[in-house]
């Protein structure tokens, strides 16, 4: 909660920055952005899952690709509404950028929603069940009835 606090704390900066400077604004709104960034390698990088002979394997793969969310699940969370707020804050910024004619800031508001997009699903990827395949789905709760067990 905290991590999201900040983070759209720093957008909410970065709108009111852009009215007296795009530049300055953008370089604000870079700051969470390479935070949410520089934390997902750090979970690629921390958690190596191995094999769970109980799984199955497609359910084995999704816990390989996402075992930090498994993991720390409402950290995901945090995480991915951070990453959310920060690209859409980005198109706002780039919106407002259209009244002073800078029109890069299209390009840059597209990329960050899509940066802020990739990295929500990255951290939450339950948010996203509607775009997951239906052995995906399965493989899913497969790993969550796993974890419930486990837990006893």
């Amino acid at each position: 909660m905290i991590n999201t606090s900040i983070v759209i704390l720093f957008c909410l900066v970065s709108i009111i920055v852009c009215f007296f400077s795009l530049m300055w604004s953008w370089i604000i709104l870079a700051i969470p952005f390479v935070y949410l960034i520089s934390q997902a390698f750090l979970a690629k990088l921390i958690y190596r899952w191995k094999i769970i002979p109980e799984l199955s394997e497609e359910a084995n793969r999704l816990f390989k690709k996402y075992g930090h969310y498994y993991a720390m699940p409402f950290a995901g969370r945090d995480f991915s509404k951070a990453s959310s707020s920060v690209g859409i804050t980005g198109m706002i910024i780039s919106i407002i950028g259209l009244f002073f004619h800078f029109w890069w800031g299209i390009l840059l508001g597209l990329l960050s929603l899509g940066i802020g997009n990739y990295l929500g699903r990255f951290y939450n990827p339950s948010m996203f069940l509607e775009l997951l395949s239906d052995s995906e789905k399965h493989a899913h709760e497969e790993i969550i009835f796993f974890i419930r067990n486990k837990r006893g």
